[in-house]
């Protein structure tokens, strides 16, 4: 037997059992994993929605899926790293994004009305909803690099988000809470599968 096959049936023992989330596909099931805070990491935010994890060599989960646990956590697989022996990976060493929206939702601007005091809006269309994803809602963390979370950043809110999402800059994202928040940049280099969305408060009608 395997070293990868070891591992694997050591995590269904001792493990974490989880679903795949995939945008407009079913849920995959019957996978087990080893996750955890890492305390090593340098601030707090890193030690709130950073976990790492190890998952089994022949996982089926790729960067930008969801894996939804059985407590009710959500995270976002933001990479995953082979780790190898005799040129085979014997486990994927991971990083996950504790999600904190859960169901969001994406327009965008589709013309122009008018209201009943003959001033123009905006015609909103949805684009995407049951979006889950991470919103940092401050202005002094920035999640920049593949292996150095939490830089400081200025004036700016980020929301992470799978690379599936249909998003485009001048969209309106409005999570569950119900505030509206206005896109203006997006990074999709950073992070394998994901999308950094640069958002602030949308004013707009």
């Amino acid at each position: 037997m395997s070293i990868g096959s070891d591992i694997k049936k050591a995590f269904e023992a001792v493990g974490s059992t989880y679903l795949i989330k995939r945008k407009n596909s079913p849920f995959l099931s019957g996978e087990y994993c080893v996750y955890e805070i890492s305390t090593a990491l340098r601030v707090p935010f890193d030690r709130e929605f950073v976990y790492q994890a190890s998952l089994s060599y022949d996982t089926l989960a790729v960067e930008g899926d969801i894996l939804l646990f059985s407590d009710g956590e959500q995270f976002l697989l933001a990479n995953k790293d082979p780790e190898q022996f005799a040129n085979s990976p014997v486990v994927f060493e991971s990083k996950l994004l504790k999600i904190n929206v859960i169901s969001g939702e994406i327009y965008r601007s589709s013309g122009e009305t008018w209201d009943s005091q003959y001033h123009k809006i905006p015609i909103w269309s949805l684009t995407e909803s049951g979006v889950g994803g991470l919103l940092i809602e401050t202005t002094e963390v920035k999640l920049e690099e593949k292996e150095d979370f939490g830089k400081p950043s200025t004036n700016i809110s980020q929301l992470y988000i799978p690379n599936t999402m249909d998003i485009k800059v001048l969209d309106r994202f409005q999570p569950t809470s119900g505030e509206y928040y206005q896109v203006n940049a997006l990074r999709k280099r950073v992070f394998p599968g994901l999308i950094i969305v640069e958002v602030s408060e949308d004013m707009r009608e």
